[in-house]
Formats: structure tokens, sequence, C-alpha cells
């Protein structure tokens, strides 16, 4: 967006978020009570600026954060028109999804992956950005590593993220693409509205196309 890195995502920018983008969810500490920290959860009509949902929660100290956070996120699901079924089906506490330090998520947020790997080793997603960096450089024994190491921290991670894992594992380490186009499948079928699977399963089938 031509924006210096550390912008921060105030009411007016979502307006000028590139073509297509509906929405955005801004979320911050809007201040601390003593110990206690008070989040805001907001969905914003990026063309409009109009408000869709939002949720106001209070944490009672800082390790509360996070989980205060996914229930937030939760409630503002639901706000937002997502089934009660589909809430539950894909439901995971953030601090599962992502990873249950604050300074670790923070660390992710500045794409500081090593660090954030640092200070939390079972973060799952970081594991991930750090293999598929050292693919894209061309150097497989280390992104075979991360996915492995990721692999093993598989079940903090969000139900997509473990379908993401696996298909890594598959087409990066154990060089199975067929269970890797199988379970890229199974990520399409459940998010079809998400992109990144539908190009990752177009590479596996294009690795295994006959020349």
């Amino acid at each position: 967006m031509t924006r210096p890195a550390d912008t921060k995502l105030t009411p007016g920018v979502p307006a000028s978020l590139p073509a297509g983008r509906q929405q955005s969810l801004p979320c911050g500490i809007d201040c601390t009570l003593g110990s206690q920290y008070v989040l805001g959860l907001k969905a914003v009509n990026c063309r409009s600026g109009d408000t869709l949902a939002e949720e106001q929660v209070t944490a009672a100290s800082k390790e509360k954060v996070l989980d205060t956070l996914g229930e937030a996120a939760t409630k503002l699901r639901g706000q937002l028109g997502e089934s009660l079924a589909t809430v539950k089906k894909f439901d995971v506490p953030l601090e599962q999804a992502t990873t249950s330090s604050l300074e670790a998520l923070k660390a992710y947020s500045l794409g500081r992956y090593q660090h954030a790997i640092e200070l939390d080793p079972n973060f799952a997603t970081a594991y991930r950005v750090v293999g598929n960096y050292y693919v894209s450089l061309n150097e497989p024994g280390r992104a075979s590593e991360y996915f492995t190491r990721r692999s093993s921290c598989g079940k903090h991670a969000s139900e997509r993220e473990k379908l993401s894992i696996a298909a890594s594992y598959y087409n990066n380490v154990t060089g199975e693409l067929d269970k890797a186009a199988q379970t890229l499948q199974e990520e399409i079928e459940d998010y079809a509205e998400i992109p990144a699977p539908y190009y990752r399963l177009s590479v596996v089938y294009a690795t295994t196309r006959p020349v």
C-alpha cells in the first residue's frame, strides 16, 4: 500500500485498501485499568467506513489477553453472519491456534518469525513461514527442518493451519505429493474462499504432471 511498515490501521485507512477488499478487522488494546486490559475488535466496511460489528471485552491480566481476544472473535463471527455450525466447527482458542505468548504473537506480526519461535517453540505458524522462506531460497534441507519441527507441534494450530501443515509436510519433507494434493483439496472444501490452497494445489499438480 506504499505506506510505512509501522502505519496503524486507523478508521481512515481501510478505505484505501486494494480493490476487492470488503472488510477490515482492526483490533487493539484500548486502555489498561490497573492489571486489566480493555480490548476492542471491530469489523469495518472498507468502502463506506461503516461498522459492521464490534466487540469490547476486558482481560483480567496480560496472560489472559489472547484467550479473551479469541472469545471476542468468536462472538464477532456470529455478528457477521457466520452460522453457529461453522463457528462451532472451526472455533479454536486463539492461544491454541497461534501462540499462548503475547510477545511471540507481537514478534510474528512484525515479521520477526525466528524471534517468535524463540519466544514460543510451539508456534506452528511461525515454523511454516520460515520453512516457506527456505523453500523460496532453494534450501530444501533447512526448509525440511522447519516443516518437520512444525509438524511436531501441529496441535497448536487452527483446523485450517493443521491441513496446511500436513500438506507442506507431505510436499516438502516426505515427497508424498498425492497426499499433499488430497490434503489441499480438503482445505479447499472447508475454506473455499481462501485463495492460497488453490495455488498450492496447482503447484502440486504441475509437479506431478508427466513431461
